[in-house]
């Protein structure tokens, strides 16, 4: 048996399923993060209003690590001609 790259059009649609599963994840995690921020103020309960705003801070994070993920998959461009690599880690810095 051989060790040989999956086909584009397979790398292609694993990339698509894993977007997919990215944005599923992060659209359940704001319903969860936005419920859990509504039920603190309305029950005065701030332990509840604690990891709403949690959660969503770290959403935001994930995010910007997503974005940042894209970025520097993106390449190198006449811009930025040794690509945009140390993006990645500095999202993870801060």
């Amino acid at each position: 048996m051989t060790d040989m790259p999956p086909a584009p059009a397979a790398l292609a649609e694993r990339r698509h399923r894993e977007r997919r599963a990215l944005l599923v994840s992060l659209i359940a995690s704001m319903v969860m993060a936005a419920g859990a921020l509504v039920l603190g103020v309305v029950s005065g309960i701030r332990i509840i209003l604690f990891d709403g705003t949690y959660m969503a801070i770290g959403l935001i994070l994930s995010w910007a690590s997503l974005q940042a993920a894209r970025a520097a998959a993106s390449g190198p461009t006449r811009r930025y001609p040794c690509g945009r690599d140390a993006l990645a880690p500095l999202v993870v810095v801060i």
